[in-house]
């Protein structure tokens, strides 16, 4: 039985043989090690990988709901958070479940748990520290209208309870739901396509997008490649990403809360 680590290697680096549909048995055996497997498939079996194609077809198909679904704001700040984040992550669940691949090949899985979401909460606040200096460094150099700081305004927490609960909804919907779609599906599917390094480069830049906001999408595409590069080395364990992404946006509340 091979080790994992010989596995991680020979088949997660960037290489030409994987990428580009290369070798199926490479594919194959690179699926298995991040879905969790510690030895290659066997021969003849399907592998659970998607590529390319599929991940921009499933990304648009959650852009698109996130757009319809993000009108509930107008009536409900809160609720209009939840039902567009739900909404984010609908596609790619659907996809794995249609294609029988169940929800761990997306990295959803138990094992480790303490250890990934801890070491995901400790790079949190360097993605928000990096993050606050792009975006304010914009902001600055191309101040945005008032109706930008306006939408800011008003999701910013006015007390206690209020704070809580923001960040109860960004650790267990925002965070969650977001990266089952950017690192789960997307950036797994771009690294099946183009390798390790490109792949990681390509869906960061598909998340920023993802947030529609030139002043912010930046730094957000920043966030994504340290989360992506965490992800990868942590065995493709999605709740070190979903720790860090967490941490970052309950930092961003706090400080919106104190400095308001």
């Amino acid at each position: 039985m091979a080790h994992p680590m010989q596995l991680f290697w020979h088949y997660v680096r960037p290489a030409k043989d994987i990428a580009g549909g290369g070798d199926p048995r490479a594919t194959r055996d690179l699926a298995r090690f991040i879905q969790g497997s510690e030895a290659p498939a066997p021969v003849g079996s399907e592998p659970k990988v998607w590529f390319a194609k599929q991940a921009i077809l499933v990304w648009l198909a959650s852009f698109g709901a996130l757009i319809i679904l993000s009108t509930v704001q107008v009536w409900n700040i809160r609720i209009g958070l939840v039902v567009s984040e739900v909404g984010l992550a609908l596609p790619p669940l659907l996809y794995v479940t249609f294609k029988k691949y169940g929800v761990e090949a997306l990295g959803i899985r138990t094992h480790a748990i303490p250890r990934n979401f801890v070491r995901g909460l400790a790079i949190g606040p360097l993605t928000f520290l990096a993050g606050t200096l792009i975006a304010g460094t914009l902001i600055y150099v191309f101040p945005p209208p008032s109706w930008y700081l306006e939408v800011f305004t008003s999701i910013t927490p006015t007390s206690l309870p209020d704070l809580a609960t923001w960040m109860i909804l960004m650790s267990t919907i925002v965070a969650p739901c977001e990266e089952i779609l950017s690192r789960g599906l997307v950036q797994q599917g771009m690294e099946f396509r183009y390798g390790k390094r490109m792949g990681l480069l390509y869906s960061s830049i598909l998340f920023g997008v993802l947030h529609l906001d030139p002043w912010r999408s930046p730094a957000t595409a920043v966030m994504g490649l340290v989360v992506g590069y965490l992800y990868q080395k942590q065995g493709y364990n999605l709740l070190a990403p979903i720790g860090a992404h967490a941490a970052n946006n309950c930092l961003a509340m706090i400080v919106a809360y104190f400095v308001r």
